[in-house]
């Protein structure tokens, strides 16, 4: 291990700082202008999302240029170089071979080993491309139904699961090279509103939060888990000044690094969300982040934010608001991350593809099957209708184009589930041409009122339909009454793919309901069915 004291006593003032600061960019390359900016500021980190990143090649060539400029910098650090990697929804890398399902997807297998290996084969993939950073896992425990941004990328409402899967996906992450990221801390499982958009307050109290939400985190710091992410949320019952926990000493330094005993780093969720730009500037923001206990201040949204937090916290700094050891307190924990973990190429030879695919097969589950409407046979008598949506910004099959995959009397209806001028009236007609249909299902937190009215319509028709639920488990709080749901947690190919087979009586259906579905359904509920002959 490298001597920091030497390494840390070398660096400016200016260069501590930017070590402090993750930046994001846009570009693919690294032409000249952004050479000079990484040069001029020698950030200590850099972020990557689906805008940089097109395919190996051009990954991996960009991360080796943006490390060889950095160790040719002032601080002779490599960088951290961080990603949201989390599977399932959020895959910013959309061409990698190993995409896990999802954590819920995953938690409803019910096999903690497959949190394990899923994490570990991601990892594995990352630290070939030079990534030695994910912000993964989520683990927060999803609570409230109505979450428009964690949902899924949770793998639970239940403590004793969320717990147990986050020890394996912490472990699996990082004994497969890459520093594990567990977040949002301490909670953000239980909100209605995005921290993205506003800030959220969770009313619970502080007993409830030390033994519901802050178990998992507790897991993932018993697995030596190398950093932890902060939530933007107002949490009254632990600090009843109204800030954000990010902002938080009596969350981030009393609770996480003294109550918890967290020794590694923290970093914030990016400076750029509404719920700290719309009512904090630069100044402020860099002063509470970095006296709360914040070591990594996430600056994504261009080179003004950028400069905003990098000036905002060395103002800080020049008037004595925050002292120079307490930046060097952080600079030496991020210098021993980067150490931690030297530049890797090592070459990913693992074939994902039979795992993955077995973690999503054992995770579809059966909810609700009246009259035995599921599986479906398709045949010239009995042509399958699917409705079904098109994900927003995604270029990946939808689930009638795979389910046509599997037989030519399969007939698929598309829609926009983000437009406003849905015409019912067409889908059905389309549909009425059809033996049996599956609806399939697409929210972020409510169901959009257009995708219900097309169920209440089916309801109408008085057909055989089931409703399959490619995302959101909660779907079905939508509806009175429909005949069969099956949830497959995820829109991914490999989550597509297996509802296509559990549908079509392929393969019986094995998940369990990771969370419980108020009013419906409790925790566990999973119906199966033998496969077809």
């Amino acid at each position: 291990m490298i001597e920091l004291d030497p390494v840390l006593s070398s660096l400016s003032l200016d260069d501590k700082i930017a070590q402090m600061i993750m930046v994001d960019f846009s570009g693919k390359e690294m032409d000249h202008d952004m050479e000079v900016y990484f040069g001029q500021y020698n950030w200590g980190g850099v972020i990557l999302f689906s805008k940089n990143l097109s395919d190996f090649d051009q990954t991996k060539k960009l991360i080796s240029d943006l490390q060889v400029t950095a160790l040719a910098g002032r601080t002779k650090a490599p960088l951290l170089v961080g990603i949201d990697q989390e599977g399932g929804f959020v895959t910013q890398m959309p061409f990698a071979r190993a995409i896990s399902p999802g954590n819920m997807a995953v938690a409803a297998t019910r096999n903690s080993e497959f949190a394990y290996e899923s994490a570990a084969l991601m990892a594995k993939e990352l630290r070939s491309l030079g990534i030695n950073m994910d912000f993964a896992p989520v683990v927060d425990i999803n609570t409230n139904p109505g979450n428009p941004v964690i949902g899924v990328r949770s793998f639970s409402d239940n403590i004793e699961l969320a717990v147990q899967m986050a020890e394996k996906s912490v472990k699996g992450f990082q004994e497969s090279g890459v520093a594990a990221c567990a977040k949002h801390f301490p909670g953000h499982g239980d909100t209605e509103l995005d921290s993205h958009l506003s800030l959220p307050t969770v009313r619970k109290t502080a007993e409830y939060l030390e033994n519901a939400d802050l178990k998992p985190f507790v897991s993932a710091i018993h697995s030596r888990v190398e950093s932890v992410m902060t939530a933007h949320v107002f949490y009254p019952a632990i600090d009843r000044e109204k800030i954000p926990a990010t902002f938080s000493p009596v969350i981030m330094t009393d609770i996480l690094r003294g109550k918890l005993g967290f020794k590694g780093l923290l970093i914030t969720d990016s400076l750029n969300m509404k719920a700290i730009s719309d009512n904090y500037g630069y100044d402020e923001t860099t002063f509470r982040a970095v006296s709360a206990g914040a070591d990594i201040l996430l600056a994504c949204g261009g080179d003004d934010i950028h400069q905003g937090i990098y000036f905002g916290l060395k103002k800080n700094v020049e008037e004595g608001k925050i002292s120079v050891s307490r930046i060097d307190e952080s600079v030496k924990r991020i210098l021993r991350q980067k150490f931690r973990r030297p530049l890797s190429d090592i070459p990913f030879r693992d074939d994902p593809a039979p795992v993955m695919k077995k973690i999503a097969l054992n995770s579809i589950t059966l909810l609700k099957n009246d009259n035995g409407v599921l599986p479906i046979k398709p045949s010239a008598d009995n042509v399958l209708g699917i409705i079904c949506p098109g994900i927003p910004g995604s270029q990946e099959p939808t689930l009638g184009e795979v389910m046509g995959r599997h037989s030519e009397f399969v007939k698929e209806i598309n829609f926009d589930p983000s437009s406003d001028s849905i015409n019912v009236d067409e889908i059905m007609l389309k549909a009425r041409e059809c033996n049996v249909v599956l609806m399939a299902t697409f929210s972020r937190g409510k169901l959009p009122e257009m995708q219900v009215n097309i169920v209440r319509e089916l309801q109408l028709e008085g057909k055989p339909f089931a409703v399959a639920s490619i995302f959101n488990p909660y779907d079905i709080m939508q509806f009175d009454k429909i005949p069969a749901y099956i949830v497959s947690y995820g829109f991914r190919p490999v989550s597509l793919e297996a509802l296509a087979e559990v549908v079509l009586g392929k393969f019986a259906p094995k998940g369990k309901l990771p969370v419980t579905i108020p009013g419906l359904f409790e925790y566990g509920r999973g119906l199966t069915f033998p496969p077809l002959s």
